[in-house]
């Protein structure tokens, strides 16, 4: 399931007058502060309703990490994930690159369905 985060009408225009510099400085990061957090819980609680994450996103990638959650990552154009895992992670997890968003898929699904016949997990 994919859900998207919306704004309400009155935090809109808030963004809309920070954009403008209509906001005073203090303000501005208090606004900007609120807002990160907000959408940084919102990610948690998207990525924290399976039990494994396919995504394409660097930042979903660090999430789920961080989250101690299952994932399989497919590189974008860019190549800016590949490139953090090849830094970073390489060694300490080399299976989570996957050549394709299919094989990501593929394997997140083999790995689901091996949790979900483990009881002590699907009780968990």
């Amino acid at each position: 399931m994919f859900t998207s985060f919306s704004v309400s009408p009155f935090l809109a225009s808030i963004q809309a007058s920070v954009k403008y510099g209509a906001v005073p400085g203090a303000l501005r990061r208090r606004l900007f502060h609120s807002r990160a957090e907000l959408l940084m819980r919102h990610g948690v609680r998207m990525l924290s309703r399976g039990h494994v994450v396919v995504t394409n996103r660097l930042h979903g990638m660090i999430l789920s990490m961080l989250l101690g959650i299952p994932h399989f990552v497919s590189d974008t154009r860019q190549g800016k994930i590949g490139a953090f895992h090849a830094t970073w992670l390489a060694e300490s997890m080399p299976g989570v690159m996957c050549d394709t968003e299919s094989d990501a898929l593929r394997r997140a699904a083999d790995l689901a369905a091996r949790l979900a016949g483990n009881s002590a997990y699907a009780a968990g």
